[in-house]
């Protein structure tokens, strides 16, 4: 038999709650959403489910701050994630080298091009 606490919309729920960090969680949702300190503490426990009318109004008092949460944790990028893609191993630091490379072959063409057309115009006069 599935516990409460294992149900997917009760972690859902609990997940969303650990990202919005508040400092009282129980106090504040009671506050926030007109929902006595004794149901939300059974909801926020897992010793109860969230009902539809709680979860409802839960969503529209936290949604957009839960949304915001979410964009910023996206654009964010980690300085760690940043130094392992220019790694000698990471994919990110061969891509450049190669680049590096054809674009030195080019410029060593483009070199070799104007050396000849200085030439042409220096046998011309």
């Amino acid at each position: 038999m599935l516990q409460i606490n294992q149900n997917p919309r009760w972690i859902s729920f609990s997940e969303e709650l650990k990202k919005l960090n508040l400092r009282f969680p129980i106090a504040e949702l009671s506050e926030a959403m007109g929902f006595s300190k004794s149901v939300v503490s059974q909801f926020v426990s897992g010793k109860k489910l969230p009902s539809e009318n709680f979860l409802n109004k839960f969503y529209d008092v936290y949604g957009k701050k839960l949304d915001e949460i979410d964009r910023k944790k996206e654009a964010a990028i980690k300085p760690l994630d940043v130094l392992n893609l220019f790694r000698e191993d990471g994919t990110l630091y061969k891509q450049l080298c190669q680049k590096c490379e054809e674009k030195d072959k080019e410029i060593i063409e483009l070199k070799a091009q104007i050396q000849v057309l200085k030439d042409l115009l220096s046998a011309k006069k």
